[in-house]
């Protein structure tokens, strides 16, 4: 009957330290395609050329994006947004993410630029005291350039 005792505890204990377990590093990382990303101004999505994975702009000049994004971790530390960014030629994407609680207040916000050529990824720390909170979410802005020379490939939240 001891034996028995002994066994179910050895097997609840392996089962609970192999299931309930996580890493880390792999829990809190979160990669969605540029394609999630909105017009600011709805008139400008005539512009807007979505493909499978990215989205650009056909339109002769830049165009401001909307992203909205969801954290899969409550950390109130926060986390560190990256945004991947193809250029053809020299251009110039500028981008910003914001924190807002669950209620709407403002948090805190982080910007970032690409100026040049090729792919970029561009880091935004939102760690920090108050940029972050147990339930904030996340909302990246962009400006890309417009006769789709540069686009919005991916947006990775690791927090």
């Amino acid at each position: 009957m001891k034996s028995l005792k002994r066994i179910g505890m050895v097997l609840a204990v392996g089962l609970t330290s192999i299931l309930g377990s996580v890493p880390t590093a792999y829990a809190a990382v979160v990669n969605i395609p540029g394609s999630i990303c909105q017009p600011d101004i709805p008139s400008e999505a005539v512009n807007t050329n979505y493909e499978i994975s990215r989205i650009t702009n056909n339109g002769p000049s830049s165009l401001s994006l909307i992203c909205p994004l969801v954290r899969t971790n409550t950390d109130s530390d926060g986390g560190t947004v990256y945004v991947d960014v193809e250029h053809f030629g020299n251009q110039s994407t500028a981008c910003s993410v914001s924190s807002f609680d669950f209620n709407g207040k403002f948090l805190g916000s982080a910007v970032g630029t690409f100026n040049g050529s090729g792919f970029k990824e561009i880091a935004m720390n939102m760690n920090g005291q108050g940029k972050s909170s147990f339930w904030s979410r996340y909302t990246v802005k962009c400006t890309i350039p417009g006769n789709k020379l540069g686009g919005i490939l991916g947006i990775i939240i690791s927090d």
